[in-house]
């Protein structure tokens, strides 16, 4: 799951690194991904930054499913703040870049716990609000899920978060291969090296992308049923249109979502399989230069913290409004700043 592991930066299984070369990105690789990812912390940081905003600001978006977003919208700021400027970085310059000694061995484990406890966390929080919904449609005279409880929600979803990826403290390490200094997943002498990465992958893929997708089908299935395929009886269909189209609305962009997630995390994860299963394949690690799924993969796993806000902007009339009096709040308020 996480994206700081030995795939993202490239390593060589043959740590001697002795027949293993370096691959170059061209100028069309190297033009597309810097400004991919340019394009891609700005949004993002913007998004998300407006869209906590206004929900905070609009009474009508203080639901506990837009309560959730906003765990979310947190979760994709810290993504981007952790993970993209080093990736930015790498590819203008062209070289990947660490540093030895006790302070790049904690920064390389912090760095790694913080980036992956927030991928968990988006995953849980969208099987959390999956379970909102469900509980919503399928049992509208019960409240199940209380704003109190969403509370504990959150709380329960970073603390889940957190412990799944507690392993990377330890296996974390710096470690020079060719003269150059790489964030290196090892997880000897405790454990053997390849067996536990493979574990760890395996563990990742079925608790924190797999299952909890699953359970998102079933939840979403069940409410796409009452909201869509069920009959309403013709007394209550007055009454209710207004209130169905909101959650259908609602409720198709909260898909969309999911299929988001789920497609730009999938190319990720089958690189982390080739790289920790097909060891005589990737002895010189999952290539990076130009498009390859090492690559692309990282990109658009990252590309969904701009993504989300985005969706929720052309989901959402509430949201579109209350994006643009911000902005144009800030644009008067600059106007007004130069004049002086």
């Amino acid at each position: 799951m996480n994206n700081t592991r030995n795939v993202a930066s490239n390593i060589p299984r043959n740590l001697s690194g002795d027949s293993c070369k370096t691959e170059m990105e061209g100028v069309a690789e190297k033009t597309v991904f810097t400004v991919g990812y340019t394009v891609v912390i700005l949004v993002s940081l913007v998004g998300n930054t407006l869209l906590i905003s206004t929900v905070k600001r609009n009474n009508r978006l203080h639901t506990i499913t837009y309560r959730l977003i906003i765990n979310l919208a947190a979760a994709d700021i810290l993504v981007t703040f952790c993970n993209m400027p080093g990736r930015l970085a790498r590819h203008i310059t062209g070289r990947y870049h660490w540093f030895d000694g006790i302070p790049g061995i904690i920064v390389c484990k912090a760095a790694s716990f913080i980036s992956d406890s927030t991928v968990s966390c988006s995953i849980l929080t969208l099987t959390a609000i999956a379970f909102e919904r469900f509980c919503l449609v399928t049992f509208p005279l019960r409240k199940i899920v209380t704003i109190q409880i969403a509370k504990y929600m959150v709380v329960a979803i970073w603390l889940a978060s957190f412990l799944s990826v507690s392993p990377l403290l330890y296996a974390m390490s710096v470690r020079e291969i060719n003269g150059v200094i790489y964030c290196y997943e090892d997880w000897s002498p405790l454990f053997h090296q390849e067996t536990a990465a493979k574990v760890y992958t395996v563990i990742m893929f079925v608790f924190l992308f797999a299952l909890p997708l699953l359970i998102i089908c079933v939840f979403y299935s069940c409410v796409v049923y009452k909201v869509w395929i069920r009959p309403v009886p013709m007394a209550c269909r007055s009454n209710r249109a207004v209130e169905l189209d909101a959650r259908k609305n609602v409720l198709k962009m909260l898909i969309i979502v999911v299929v988001v997630f789920t497609l730009c995390w999938l190319p990720l994860h089958i690189a982390f399989f080739l790289y920790f299963f097909q060891v005589h394949e990737y002895l010189c690690g999952i290539p990076q230069g130009g498009f390859s799924i090492g690559s692309v993969g990282l990109f658009l796993s990252h590309a969904t913290s701009a993504i989300n806000p985005c969706l929720y902007v052309a989901f959402n009339k509430d949201i579109r409004k209350g994006f643009r009096n911000i902005l144009l709040s800030c644009w008067y308020t600059c106007v007004r700043c130069c004049r002086k």
